[in-house]
């Protein structure tokens, strides 16, 4: 019964963030080494293990790119500011549209 349930959560895991897809909306940033390893893991072996690697490329892409990149942006700047201001933080189309650079 517990490796039945590993197997459902691990393959739910992979539909949503690693199989591809038309749109790729969730798909993680992931070499295609870890992505087939999971997939070989997922097929013969699931435990409660399969994400580990992958799960530690996205925690060093995030600390290294998006993070830095984050802290660089408007929007980041702009919610800083008006928190020193003691204004509310605030989000609009604007900044959305100036910040998407780094999503």
């Amino acid at each position: 019964m517990f490796l039945f349930k590993i197997r459902n959560k691990a393959n739910s895991i992979w539909s949503t963030y690693l199989h591809d897809t038309d749109d790729g909306s969730c798909r993680i940033n992931i070499d295609n080494r870890t992505r087939q390893e999971c997939q070989q893991s997922l097929l013969y072996k699931p435990n409660v293990h399969i994400f580990e690697k992958a799960q530690s490329q996205i925690f060093q892409l995030m600390k290294y790119d998006s993070y830095p990149r984050f802290l660089k942006s408007d929007m980041y700047k702009d919610c800083i500011r008006n928190e020193m201001d003691g204004k509310p933080i605030s989000y609009s189309k604007n900044n959305e549209e100036k910040s998407n650079h780094f999503v």
